[in-house]
């Protein structure tokens, strides 16, 4: 075990001494369980019989004990030594308990393998039981029919079944019941559907009856409207005609009315026009002779000659013509004479 050691030691980064260390005491119980491996050897070939049970179960404790006891005291004591030993002893702990287990394991197994059988047979027991049952019973599952004895269970299952077929029975007496009240109101309904159709082809010939008549009183009440209208429209045409001729009347009276309206207003415009020009003339004249009568002599003699004015009768007459001249010379004339006074 030295090399193995040394090389498990190395992989956990511990050196061999430390290793030894934290492995002492450990092959003594390594030792035990090779003893204990050379009984297990010869045991577990044996038969399973009820006198070999107390032997598997002895052997098992004692592998156990050496499991509980030996291996896990030391993994227990040796594992809080430090990290990286304890990593190490729990990895020699993983590897050496698996012998023990699987030994344990098996002998467990033989110790219980009676006990295991009825379970097993426990269990089929249910399942069968359960699959006669459960078409009469909705909760079946919830009951354990492994461990009645047959008697009960029969009479149980007959009980479950009797009152099952019962309840069918009834349940089949009142379906046929419904079907057959079904039938009769089906029966009854197709009396009444019949007598619907009846009733309805009645009717629908009495409706036809009465649309037609009305729909000859709406065509005499259609004519007799239409008449009406053609009355009331040759009316209403005939009214609008004459309205509309007094409407023109009326419209020509205003018209001619408004014109002389217009023309009598003009003329009273013009009337009232040239008087206010002829008063406004006559004020004019009279605040001028006001002003000649009030201005110095030399001024109202001046625009006495410039208003000396006289049109020609015939500009291409000779005589005209110099009457024409010596008028004007006669204004120059005055206007010096004029002109002298001071």
């Amino acid at each position: 075990m030295s090399n193995e050691l040394e090389l498990s030691a190395k992989t956990f980064g511990l050196e061999k001494e430390q290793a030894e260390g934290i492995t002492k005491g450990l092959e003594t119980i390594i030792a035990e369980r090779v003893a204990l491996i050379d009984t297990y050897e010869g045991v577990i070939s044996l038969e399973v019989t009820e006198g070999n049970l107390k032997t598997f179960k002895e052997l098992r404790l004692l592998i156990r004990n050496n499991r509980t006891k030996g291996l896990k005291n030391w993994h227990k004591t040796n594992k809080a030594y430090f990290l990286a030993g304890g990593n190490f002893v729990q990895a020699i702990y993983n590897k050496e308990v698996l012998i023990n287990e699987s030994m344990e394991e098996k002998l467990l197994g033989a110790e219980k393998y009676f006990e295991n059988l009825e379970i097993e047979r426990l269990e089929k027991l249910q399942t069968k039981r359960l699959n006669l049952v459960s078409p009469y019973l909705e909760d079946a599952h919830l009951m354990d029919f492994g461990i009645m004895e047959d008697e009960f269970f029969n009479d149980y299952l007959e009980l479950k079944k009797a009152k099952f077929e019962k309840l069918e029975s009834e349940k089949l007496a009142e379906a046929n019941k419904l079907k057959l009240e079904a039938e009769k109101e089906e029966e009854r309904q197709a009396k009444i559907e019949a007598e619907n159709v009846k009733l309805k082809a009645e009717a629908e010939a009495k409706q036809k009856q009465l649309d037609l008549e009305d729909k000859q009183r709406k065509n005499k009440e259609a004519l007799r409207l239409g008449v009406e209208k053609k009355e009331r429209e040759a009316r209403d045409e005939l009214e609008r005609k004459e309205k509309e001729k007094q409407n023109a009347i009326l419209l020509k009276a205003k018209q001619e009315s408004e014109r002389l309206k217009k023309e009598l207003q003009i003329k009273k415009d013009a009337e009232l026009k040239a008087k206010k020009e002829i008063d406004a003339a006559t004020e004019q004249k009279r605040l001028e002779e006001i002003e000649k009568a009030n201005a110095p002599i030399k001024k109202q003699l001046t625009e006495w000659v410039d208003n000396f004015e006289i049109p020609l009768p015939n500009k291409d007459n000779k005589t005209t013509l110099d009457i024409f001249s010596k008028f004007n010379a006669f204004k120059e004339w005055a206007k010096k004479e004029v002109s002298k006074i001071k």
